[in-house]
């Protein structure tokens, strides 16, 4: 007869049984976490990057029974809250008061993005020249 061995007691049975014997990996924690807290304004490359330091692949999140009677832990909710937090504050800064001052910059006579339209188009050019 096959024993097998539950990692989450420490105990060896006879049958296997799937609720208590494993658990739900981190793909599925960080499409439920996700689906929890509020995203608005979070573009999805920052968003995955959130998840990923906070919900590893590498972990253990417990059986299916302990997920289902408790939910995953709640310092992942705190944490990801906090980063989501300092992200959407960084987004405001750069929105509000970066990229007015580059765009000033950049668009002055002589600046970057000036030149390079005056490459491109007939912007700055004397016509009347030919």
């Amino acid at each position: 007869m096959e024993q097998h061995y539950n990692k989450f007691n420490g105990k060896v049975y006879n049958y296997y049984d799937v609720y208590t014997m494993d658990g739900p990996g981190a793909k599925y924690i960080r499409k439920f976490v996700q689906q929890s807290i509020c995203i608005t304004g979070i573009p999805t490359f920052f968003l995955n990057n959130i998840l990923k330091k906070y919900i590893p692949d590498n972990k253990n999140y417990g059986s299916w029974q302990g997920f289902d009677i408790f939910g995953p832990d709640y310092n992942i909710y705190i944490n990801i809250r906090r980063k989501i937090k300092k992200c959407r504050k960084g987004l405001k800064v750069i929105e509000k008061k970066f990229i007015p001052i580059w765009i000033e910059k950049a668009y002055k006579i002589d600046g970057c993005m000036f030149n390079k339209i005056k490459q491109q188009t007939l912007v700055g050019k004397n016509i009347l020249q030919r």
